[in-house]
Parts: C-alpha cells; structure tokens; sequence
C-alpha cells in the first residue's frame, strides 16, 4: 500500500511541474525549424550528426573494450584520434551530400 502512495506522489509531483513550467525546445530543434525549409536545414547539419555519432563511439571502442584496453593509449591520445576520425568522417558525409 505505501508503494502505491509513494507512486502516486510522485506521479502527482511530476504533473505539477511539467504544467507549471514548459518544457523548452532544444537547441537544435530551433537551429533546424528555424529555416524555412526545415528538411534541407536538417540536411545540412547532418555532417554534424556524422562527426559527433562517430566521436562518441570511437571513444566507447577505446575505453570499454577489452581491444581499446590493451592498447595502452592515455587519455588525450585517445580523445585526438577520435576526434581526427570524427573530423573526417564529417567531411565524407559533406562529400556525400553534395
């Protein structure tokens, strides 16, 4: 029974302050809607989308496999690289698109 109280407590804390304050939109929502053709504005940053993805992943692969563990790169060493592959990747993505 105190389970239930407690979820409906906090069910009800949550409603309370989704409506009293709105959420706002982010900031990439705004940077994509505020064009006038919002397809091509998302397109156009889609080599963003590419670079930050494949900067993220290659950081994962380097810090949470057992590969990227016996490989022995320090910490800055591991962040250059990813974000040279990154780099890159975004720039084939532009190829890409044009």
């Amino acid at each position: 029974m105190k389970i239930i109280r407690l979820s409906s407590f906090l069910f009800d804390q949550l409603t309370h302050i989704l409506i009293e304050k709105p959420m706002e939109a982010p900031f990439l929502l705004k940077l994509i809607s505020s064009k006038e053709n919002a397809f091509i504005g998302s397109l156009k940053l889609s080599p963003f989308f590419i670079g930050s993805k494949v900067f993220i992943v290659v950081l994962s692969f380097l810090f949470k496999t057992p590969l990227g563990k016996n490989l022995c790169i320090k910490t800055p060493d591991a962040l250059i690289m990813a974000f040279i592959i990154a780099f890159f990747s975004g720039l084939a993505g532009m190829k890409l698109l044009k």
